[in-house]
């Protein structure tokens, strides 16, 4: 459906998340390692849920975490976080504004205009 309407990936970054002992979720790019956010023990609830449902589909499949999740900004907007492994995603965006920008902010900044 996004092909159809011209949607194309406007920015797009993978990423690995880590369970920590003390019950934080670290939150980590993908390729470099570089951690992009820490959720405490009773934070970051929409993460934990959306990550768990994909976490769950590999446990069944028996996959591992070696492949890291893929967050996608679209052209129009939208935000997808997908499992290339098991194919499948959560439309992030679907959950409200304030559940969207914690995941928007996961990804590389937007490049400004250029003015002359």
């Amino acid at each position: 459906a996004r092909a159809a309407a011209g949607v194309t990936v406007s920015a797009e970054r993978t990423l690995r998340f880590f369970d920590e002992p003390d019950g934080t979720v670290r939150v980590e790019d993908g390729a470099t390692g570089e951690v992009l956010s820490r959720f405490a023990q009773g934070e970051g609830g929409f993460i934990r849920a959306t990550v768990r449902s994909l976490v769950h589909q590999r446990r069944i499949r028996n996959l591992g975490p070696q492949v890291p999740f893929t967050l996608t900004r679209w052209t129009n907007e939208t935000l997808t976080l997908a499992d290339p492994l098991t194919g499948r995603s959560v439309e992030v965006g679907s959950f409200g504004p304030d559940n969207r920008a914690v995941y928007a902010n996961m990804l590389p900044p937007k490049a400004k205009p250029e003015t002359r």
